[in-house]
């Protein structure tokens, strides 16, 4: 009996997505997902324009999180935007925890995170993971205030769609 009472939290877990709170929608994407189990959807950001947007996140589940920008293109010829990564953004992230600690706080120019574009080529996950990096760790039941600023926009021209969101692994 003790082992199915365990096999039941290992299958299902005790978090559920109706926890979370706050802005954009989370996707729990099951315990057989290979990556990207928790997946936090912000919406779409502007590279091109200068700006602030700030958000408000909480009850997320208890797992390391990589927040970055997901830069997709509307067609395989615009492939090369990615490939080359032309959109060079300068952006500065910030997460502050429930005490006012900051947990992430990146500023530097896309061009110089780490790209890692989709099997399809049509989008990359793009993240900081050399320090300071993009990374958190969530803690159950706590109010994170999330804040992005484009410093400088993107003057590339190229043809993208940007979102801003936040993924954690899965079993591998």
């Amino acid at each position: 009996m003790l082992f199915l009472g365990a096999l039941v939290t290992f299958l299902f877990g005790c978090y559920r997505v109706s926890q979370y709170s706050g802005d954009g929608s989370l996707v729990d994407n099951g315990i057989f997902s290979a990556s990207n189990r928790y997946v936090l959807d912000l919406g779409p950001v502007d590279l091109t324009g200068r700006g602030t947007t700030t958000y408000r996140i909480g009850n997320l589940p208890d797992v390391r999180f990589a927040l970055g920008i997901k830069l997709s293109t509307a067609t395989p010829e615009l492939r090369r935007t990615l490939e080359k990564q032309l959109a060079n953004a300068i952006l500065s992230l910030e997460i502050k925890g429930p005490g006012g600690e900051t947990l992430v706080s990146k500023k530097a120019a896309l061009g110089t995170w780490i790209w890692s574009e989709h099997q399809d080529g049509n989008w990359a996950f793009v993240y900081g993971r050399e320090e300071p990096s993009t990374f958190f760790t969530a803690s159950p039941n706590s109010r994170y205030v999330l804040t992005l600023t484009v410093l400088e926009p993107d003057r590339s021209q190229s043809k993208y769609a940007a979102v801003l969101i936040a993924r954690s692994g899965g079993w591998k």
